[in-house]
């Protein structure tokens, strides 16, 4: 895949578009954009989520990850929800071991008992704010 640099250089060069006029599309100062075009810098994550929209995907977020980075994404694998089968029979484990779905039916978040809560909510009232 080519380097997000050599992407958005093209897609400026093919849709004759300036760096002036792409910096200003993209709320960037021209030198940025240079640096971008060059390669002796990379966007930002925000600023590369900024550019695939702009370039209707034509200079994905992907192009800008070094070598290093795309084979760390290789390892990661992808979400998969549990069905709604599975979630019942967990919530029904978590029941029984005390966890509780419901904030309101306990008084704490579930995740912690309602003596830890308690003893998090007292240390969060006498702390003196500065």
């Amino acid at each position: 895949m080519p380097t997000g640099s050599t992407m958005l250089r093209e897609f400026l060069q093919r849709h004759e578009v300036t760096q002036l006029a792409a910096s200003k599309a993209l709320g960037v100062s021209d030198p940025t954009i240079h640096d971008w075009c060059k390669g002796t810098k990379r966007p930002r994550t925000h600023h590369r989520e900024t550019i695939a929209v702009w370039t209707n995907g034509e200079v994905p977020v992907e192009s800008w990850l070094r070598d290093d980075e795309r084979a760390a994404m290789a390892d990661v694998r992808p979400f998969v929800p549990r069905s709604t089968e599975s979630t019942q029979d967990l919530s029904a484990d978590d029941n029984a071991n005390g966890v509780v779905d419901d904030p309101d039916e306990s008084g704490s978040n579930g995740l912690i008992s309602d003596d830890a809560a308690k003893t998090v909510a007292s240390n969060d009232s006498s702390r003196k704010v500065g």
